[in-house]
């Protein structure tokens, strides 16, 4: 892998226009670990295995949280219930699976992290609807 440099990273050298210029790895994953720092900021991370990562959030005096599990290219984000917190099958309201953008998607700037955000606000805006549910 080459070192970063001050030169774009999309510039293909000239003796190889018409190639897609190979891009070092870490300038996406640089870019997706501040989007999740930023975003997934409150809570605690696992890490159960090498191919997932588990992020919880829930408040002390709360009975609804949220959970993250990141996969390798997606994500599912749930609304978490810590009095039952194992659902095998639990209603769409409470989980969404984020995929990465598609081609359309790409082309209007949406990112995984923009979709990922939306999901967690939205799972955090049932979580604390449940929560004054059940009070």
């Amino acid at each position: 892998m080459r070192p970063l440099s001050a030169e774009p990273v999309c510039a293909a050298p000239a003796n190889e226009a018409g190639k897609r210029a190979s891009l070092p790895e870490n300038v996406f994953m640089d870019r997706a670990s501040s989007d999740l720092e930023r975003i997934l900021c409150h809570g605690c991370w696992e890490r159960p295995s090498d191919k997932e990562a588990v992020y919880t959030e829930l408040e002390p005096g709360r009975r609804w949280g949220i959970r993250v599990v990141l996969y390798v290219d997606e994500a599912r984000v749930e609304a978490l219930d810590s009095a039952s917190p194992a659902t095998y099958r639990p209603p769409r309201r409470y989980v969404t699976t984020v995929r990465p953008p598609t081609w359309w998607e790409r082309l209007r700037g949406i990112t995984f992290g923009h979709k990922l955000e939306q999901a967690v606000a939205d799972k955090r805006r049932v979580a604390a609807e449940e929560e004054r549910r059940k009070e």
